[in-house]
């Protein structure tokens, strides 16, 4: 609140006083008192109210400097619109004693409900990494007995338990995604040496379903977190893989190229292309959201899909500074495309937002 907001708030009060001073000037003056002593009475009256209210203007500025930043404050940041307005100063000096201490007793309240729920929700994140790596752990051993079996039905349990690993990273790096800070970190990375891995991580499922892989111009170094942006990727091949159309064979291709070179704007694009079912028109803007399953989410096993690998894809690159953006016919192709920026601190100072 500014002085003169301030000021207009208190005009019925400052009405009162110039009533109250004019009558008093002029019965002094009606009495006969010299000139001298009226306007030694005037000075002080009119100092002494410039005090009174300079002692309300700093405790209600203070205040309403409070509320700003509540308004100004964002559900989920930090701090919490709930957070600052717990640092509000006391008004108990004017007549809203009874409304402070309500207030009171609802922050107090609000506290520490907030606090068990952050404290129960930070335990429940904490047991399911703990559980991702211990589930990681079995299934890991029947991936090695598998891989020395040649028998067919190997072959077909080892996309399966590829399948179980995904989802399982699904759910880590979902807990991992409210806690920026854990087990991230951007440095420099070559872009073709992360897409070969995930291609390798993958092959047997790629092979199983006939994909044609292909590669163009990923010689580039790139800023990010790698395990990060390998569970990206990973995410788009099955996807891929999941959706591929039964009419032809799925062809996969990974192409970057760089743009704006020589700039401060300076990016390298990667582009996930695959000719698989495409992505529906109407669903094309919902793919981003979390739990959004759409006309695709079902696969031809009669699985649900859980909506969730596209919204940690939108989710994690984000806070590593990326953009994603996705395009598609509806019908036979699809195309994603993350954009990486190419200042070494430009995904440290998103993340930090």
């Amino acid at each position: 609140m500014n002085a003169l907001r301030y000021l207009r708030s208190r005009l019925l009060d400052l009405l009162i006083f110039g009533l109250t001073f004019a009558l008093l000037m002029l019965m002094l003056w009606l009495t006969g008192a010299s000139e001298d002593f009226v306007a030694l009475v005037g000075a002080i009256l009119l100092v002494a109210e410039v005090l009174r209210l300079f002692a309300g203007y700093l405790p209600s500025a203070s205040f309403w400097h409070q509320v700003d930043r509540i308004a100004q404050a964002q559900v989920g940041g930090d701090p919490t619109p709930i957070d600052v307005a717990s640092t509000l100063p006391s008004q108990r000096r004017y007549p809203a004693n009874c409304a402070d201490d309500a207030v009171d007793a609802l922050l107090d309240q609000y506290r520490l409900s907030t606090g068990k729920e952050r404290a129960d929700a930070a335990e429940y994140r904490s047991y399911i990494e703990r559980w991702s790596h211990e589930v990681k752990t079995p299934v890991a051993a029947i991936s090695l007995m598998v891989q020395g079996d040649a028998s067919p039905l190997a072959r077909r349990i080892e996309p399966e338990l590829q399948r179980i690993e995904s989802c399982v990273d699904q759910a880590l790096y979902l807990a991992r995604s409210y806690s920026v800070d854990r087990d991230y970190l951007v440095r420099p990375q070559n872009l073709g040496q992360l897409v070969r891995e995930v291609a390798r991580s993958r092959m047997t499922a790629l092979q199983l379903s006939h994909v044609h892989l292909a590669f163009e111009g990923l010689d580039q170094q790139i800023y990010c977190d790698p395990k990060w942006v390998t569970f990206i990727l990973g995410q788009l091949v099955d996807n891929a893989i999941k959706y591929a159309s039964p009419e032809r064979e799925l062809t996969l291709a990974f192409i970057a190229h760089r743009e704006n070179q020589s700039s401060a704007h300076e990016t390298v694009v990667l582009e996930v292309r695959d000719n698989g079912q495409g992505i529906p028109l109407q669903d094309l803007p919902r793919i981003w959201d979390k739990g959004f399953v759409g006309e695709n989410g079902r696969d031809r096993s009669g699985r649900t899909s859980t909506g969730i690998g596209l919204f940690l894809v939108q989710d994690l690159a984000r806070k590593m500074g990326l953009s994603v953006d996705a395009w598609s016919d509806g019908a036979t192709a699809t195309t994603i495309s993350i954009t990486f920026p190419m200042v070494a601190n430009a995904s440290n100072d998103q993340a930090a937002q």
